[in-house]
């Protein structure tokens, strides 16, 4: 049960550009930016905390139109290629792909196909959220389709989300399936001693714990770590969407998670299971992922959306959608975001098909 929560002293700053549904928050130390995806708008988007400035990069393809709600495709998460200054991989409907953007102009980009993900493409199902683990391996979840519109936002085909580990060596792409017969994989992190992986499964309310062997890459279930119903904070009947989503953790291995629908984010003690910290958004009713950036890993910073909206909601949380800086918070991050590191083969062909000249930062 939620027992001691307590309410830090913060600073909140909203930025005024909205989003339909913000995900993924990506810090890039290197740069001083924050990269995160518009999943309705086919956007990645770089952020500058400094000059408060948003720059955005369309994906357009052939083979999707955002015109045309049946072929529009969401771009789920955003990860920077290790020594590129323009290189991302991005997740574009069932499959990874690459794009090049310099991250400080707002234009149009075509992708790269990198590998398919989902088993059967043409399934419905799509790439949800991912991260790097800490010896280089970019692990993406994935989900089935929406079976009909719904107000709650939880129709999914059941028990076809799937959580894979994606190995890169040489030419080879390798996709490992780790996890399987979930609802919707969400948020997912790492123990700084890299011996633990936490994994939401926003539609059974839960953050499960596991073992993790770093040298392989292995996991094994040990126990749900967190239950939003236990602790008062899953769905409602006047607040039926309230659904744990992006997590990140801090430099003392706590973990921050976004509680979509309720404009909170919890701070939780995996040592516990319980709720540590609590954050209320400004205005705010579907919070969706958590990141720390800035210089010191000081600043929080929280994407949201707007989905399923009417007026009401418009009129009550006109905050949702938009990204939110806040510091004074008593808690650092662990790290930066990882990059991937694309062998050298790859990487080289990768700039064949995009046809630029070798860019890289030393």
């Amino acid at each position: 049960m939620v027992s001691n929560i307590k309410s830090p002293s913060y600073k909140m700053e909203v930025i005024e550009e909205r989003s339909v549904l913000a995900e993924g928050p990506y810090w890039d130390s290197g740069h001083q930016r924050l990269y995160y995806v518009d999943m309705r708008n086919m956007t990645v988007n770089s952020y500058d905390p400094v000059t408060h400035t948003i720059h955005k990069a369309t994906i357009k393809d052939s083979e999707y139109s955002v015109s045309d709600p049946s072929k529009q495709t969401p771009v789920t998460l955003v990860v920077r290629v290790k020594d590129t200054e323009d290189l991302f991989v991005v997740a574009l409907k069932g499959a990874l792909a690459v794009i090049q953007w310099d991250g400080t102009s707002t234009v149009n980009v075509t992708p790269v196909h990198l590998m398919d993900i989902v088993d059967e493409p043409n399934s419905g199902s799509r790439c949800n959220d991912g991260k790097v683990d800490p010896s280089n391996r970019l692990w993406v979840g994935t989900m089935g389709k929406q079976t009909k519109s719904d107000p709650k936002g939880n129709e999914f085909e059941k028990d076809k989300g799937e959580m894979f580990r994606v190995d890169f060596t040489g030419m080879e792409k390798k996709k490992t399936k780790m996890v399987k017969g979930m609802q919707i994989p969400n948020g997912l992190e790492w123990s700084l001693d890299n011996t633990k992986f936490y994994l939401v499964d926003s539609l059974t309310f839960k953050v499960t714990e596991y073992s993790y062997d770093d040298k392989d890459g292995t996991i094994e279930e040990i126990k749900v770590l967190y239950d939003l119903k236990e602790n008062s904070l899953a769905g409602t009947e006047d607040k039926p969407n309230s659904l744990p989503d992006g997590m990140t953790i801090d430099s003392e291995g706590k973990l921050w998670l976004a509680i979509y629908g309720t404009g909170k984010v919890i701070r939780l003690d995996p040592n516990t299971g319980k709720t540590e910290t609590e954050i209320v958004l400004d205005k705010v009713l579907q919070p969706t992922s958590v990141c720390f950036g800035g210089k010191d890993l000081s600043t929080l910073f929280v994407t949201s959306a707007r989905v399923d909206w009417n007026d009401e909601f418009e009129s009550s949380y006109p905050n949702s959608g938009k990204l939110f800086q806040i510091t004074s918070i008593g808690a650092k991050g662990a790290g930066p975001s990882r990059p991937i590191d694309l062998p050298k083969p790859l990487l080289k062909d990768i700039r064949r098909k995009l046809k630029i000249e070798l860019v890289t930062t030393f």
